[in-house]
């Protein structure tokens, strides 16, 4: 693999290495033959020097060496060296997913996937078919992590072969959105932000669906689907008139789900509550019982704040005011209960000083909405002024002291925006 480079000399110079010409020819079917023959390594991942027991496999990086030098050519005429390269892809994918002995390895099928993503970048049928061989072992394998990953390397590095990524996610939704049902949270999230900034607008519709029905079907998966509708915010920043609609709708959704579970028996609207009162709780202590963020409650709060907060900065007109009122109300729920762990991307939501004037006038707006549960207790309060009064608390006791730095900002930015 490190001479891979100087064996390209010949096609880019013809003056330098004449008549070795089929050398990086024989050296690519080594290395073809090679990706079924184990590389292993006596050495240890603990070893002293491990780097042989972590290297990608030789004869990936190889081919890599050889896309990277010699793309544009490999995609010329009938591309028979991709071609060739694709079905030993293929056929790597189906026996990782298969878990067969001596297949490569995650990081070296990787490799193998960027390899012929450089080559196929430059013509959309090479593209489209190399998506589909993706998409086909993940319906195969109701829902492979490797073969999630390898499709999520195509659609981001062959982007401008939009039109020829869609013709083949079209052909693939059905299989793809039931490979949904049972795939790794974390990959799948990554495969569908990279549809949702790479697929062609045809395709964000059946996207946007196929998001929101994963995240209503798959709880364990909410806090990771909420950067798929981060990528669609940095679309709709693209292309505002054929994603924005989408990405209001969805994020509303979302919104929706996300706050149903956060309220399950009323828990926020009890949250809500403690701010009226005049006790500092403490986090641990007995009269914080029960009010207390559970680690699952603080992700999800933390990743719709980081989705909502992305939204307002790339297509501030995709966030209307029912998703921000769920989304506040939320929010001064969670600073009401003491934690020794501050939610800071919800607190940094609340400081962040739109620069959207009809953003920020939809925020003073909801910010100055009353807030029913504080009433009785404070007599009429907006939900602004019961924020303000948590981020108080926050500071004498209820966060601790390295709290500061994120609670502090937070007060001007409401202020601002109140």
């Amino acid at each position: 693999s490190v001479y891979v480079p100087v064996l390209a000399l010949p096609h880019r110079q013809p003056g330098v290495g004449q008549g070795l010409e089929l050398a990086l020819s024989r050296v690519l079917e080594l290395a073809r033959f090679s990706l079924s023959v184990p590389q292993e390594s006596s050495d240890s991942a603990e070893a002293a020097f491990p780097f042989r027991a972590k290297q990608d496999h030789a004869g990936a990086v190889c081919i890599l060496k050889l896309c990277m030098g010699c793309n544009q050519e490999l995609a010329g005429g009938g591309a028979e060296v991709f071609q060739a390269i694709r079905a030993d892809h293929a056929t790597q994918l189906a026996r990782l997913l298969q878990q067969a002995p001596g297949a490569l390895q995650p990081p070296s099928l990787l490799v193998l996937t960027q390899s012929l993503s450089l080559v196929a970048q430059h013509r959309g049928e090479l593209a489209g078919g190399l998506l589909s061989d993706c998409l086909a072992a993940l319906a195969a394998a109701a829902g492979g992590t490797a073969a999630l990953t390898s499709a999520a390397e195509v659609m981001q590095r062959c982007r401008a072969q939009r039109d020829a990524l869609g013709a083949s996610l079209e052909t693939a939704w059905p299989s793809f959105a039931e490979a949904c049902g049972h795939a790794e949270p974390e990959p799948l999230a990554k495969l569908l932000g990279a549809i949702a900034e790479g697929a062609p607008v045809g395709s964000l519709g059946a996207l946007s669906r196929l998001i929101a029905q994963a995240f209503e079907r798959r709880a364990e998966a909410r806090v990771a689907l909420f950067s798929a509708a981060v990528s669609l915010a940095h679309r709709a920043k693209e292309e505002p008139v054929a994603a924005a609609g989408l990405l209001e709708e969805l994020l509303l959704g979302l919104s929706q789900i996300a706050w149903a579970e956060l309220d399950a028996g009323g828990a926020l609207g009890q949250r809500l509550m403690l701010v009226a009162d005049p006790m500092v709780r403490h986090s641990g202590e007995a009269e914080a019982t029960g009010c207390e963020l559970s680690e699952r409650e603080r992700a999800l709060l933390e990743a719709w704040s980081r989705c909502v907060w992305e939204v307002g900065r790339h297509a501030p007109h995709c966030l209307g005011l029912a998703a921000s009122r769920l989304v506040l109300r939320a929010a001064a729920a969670a600073i009401a209960a003491p934690t020794q762990a501050p939610p800071a991307r919800t607190l940094a939501l609340l400081g962040e000083p739109w620069s959207d004037e009809a953003l920020r006038a939809r925020w003073r707006h909801t910010l100055d909405e009353p807030a029913a549960e504080a009433t009785s207790a404070l007599g009429l309060c907006s939900l602004g002024a019961l924020v303000m009064r948590g981020l108080l608390k926050a500071l004498v006791g209820q966060m601790p002291i390295t709290a500061v730095g994120v609670v502090v900002p937070a007060a001007p930015g409401l202020v601002g925006g109140g």
